[in-house]
């Protein structure tokens, strides 16, 4: 397991410029036991403040919707949000413009997944995984560009759909849960999402941002609850117990983005932002850097969970560290490596399947959510 221990990450940055100073830092923290606690500590604080920040603009009645801001070609706003960035400053075609490129971060990000699941040939659960983290970035890029209620719309769909499939695949990940049990929590999941977007259509504009809002934490929640179920499972496994770091790199960067949020209402004023040096630029971009990193880690992790025998075999579960940002096995092959690593892949799963399904009637799967044996 290629993990550098962080006295070894200390020596490297020591002397080093702010960005790799930066990078070791965000390295350091999910492996030692402060950094651990630190990251946990920073989204339980950062998660209270942003319920407490929805709940007072959704009693005060706060969209952030100024109707005599400038107008532009999507004009007028038809989503039932809008952000500190001021619109159509920089472009008459694009409303919040730092806003659409930052969320080209979860663009690469979605597609950095596909051509991962394509190299190791992985279940169809981690392409759909993949294909919901791709559409969440399109559609924050057309949310923001927009600000219209189907740009909305498109952008907070497969946010559920991506908190749904993790949360299953976590799920599904632990021994003592059975594919029927699997099918049954996903078809609960996907009864309750419904629900919930029915209500958002019926809601009057003012209360469809902050039920969405509350909604989506909730789920995304329920995912790190089960995945940090699977990290305790993966922590009794030697060649595994390293996993959990990424589930804490999901934690930091997910309450570095709840931060920046809050900033977002709280502190940001549209009218000192338009001028130089920053031209517009909001902290909702920094939300947009930190949800990416989150989405990031969780993931590497969430599609391990569920790739399959064949394709964890693969990839391997070395992780890996570029520029503070987890990797979870293998680096980018390209060329012949990348044909070496699909023939490999194919043969791992013909030894698979070759190999009979054997299991022992005195050895229970443990089960992380119970902390007994099922």
């Amino acid at each position: 397991i290629s993990i550098v221990p962080a006295q070894a990450v200390l020596a490297q940055v020591k002397g080093s410029g702010f960005l790799t100073i930066l990078a070791g830092t965000m390295e350091i923290m999910p492996r030692s036991w402060i950094g651990q606690h630190c990251a946990w500590g920073l989204f339980g604080i950062a998660v209270f403040g942003l319920l407490t920040q929805i709940i007072l603009r959704a009693l005060k009645g706060e969209t952030g919707i100024d109707a005599d801001q400038r107008q532009g070609y999507w004009s007028p706003v038809t989503s039932n949000i809008d952000w500190c960035e001021p619109n159509y400053l920089l472009s008459h075609c694009v409303a919040e413009f730092w806003n659409s490129i930052s969320s080209g971060l979860l663009i690469i990000n979605g597609l950095y997944m596909l051509r991962k699941a394509k190299r190791h040939q992985m279940s169809w659960p981690c392409w759909l995984q993949s294909f919901n983290l791709l559409s969440v970035g399109v559609g924050s890029v057309l949310f923001h560009a927009t600000l219209t209620q189907w740009g909305q719309w498109i952008d907070e769909l497969p946010m559920f759909g991506a908190t749904l499939v993790g949360a299953g695949a976590f799920y599904a990940a632990q021994p003592c849960h059975s594919s029927h049990d699997a099918r049954w929590y996903c078809g609960c999941w996907i009864v309750v999402v419904a629900i919930v977007v029915l209500t958002l259509v019926l809601l009057p504009r003012g209360l469809g941002a902050p039920t969405f809002q509350v909604a989506f934490i909730a789920s995304a929640m329920e995912m790190i609850r089960r995945g940090r179920q699977y990290c305790h499972v993966c922590s009794k496994d030697p060649k595994l117990a390293h996993l959990p770091a990424l589930l804490q790199c999901t934690a930091l960067g997910a309450g570095l983005g709840a931060l920046a949020w809050v900033a977002d209402f709280v502190a940001c004023d549209p009218e000192l932002i338009q001028y130089p040096p920053l031209w517009g630029l909001s902290p909702h971009v920094l939300w947009h850097f930190a949800v990416a990193y989150a989405t990031h880690a969780v993931g590497e992790l969430g599609t391990f969970a569920i790739a399959g025998d064949a394709a964890r075999h693969s990839m391997g579960s070395d992780l890996h560290f570029f520029l503070g940002v987890p990797f979870l096995g293998d680096t980018v092959p390209s060329g012949s490596q990348y044909s070496k690593t699909k023939a490999r892949a194919s043969e791992a799963l013909s030894e698979l399947r070759k190999r009979p399904a054997r299991r022992s009637n005195s050895a229970r799967p443990f089960c992380a959510g119970r902390g007994v044996h099922a």
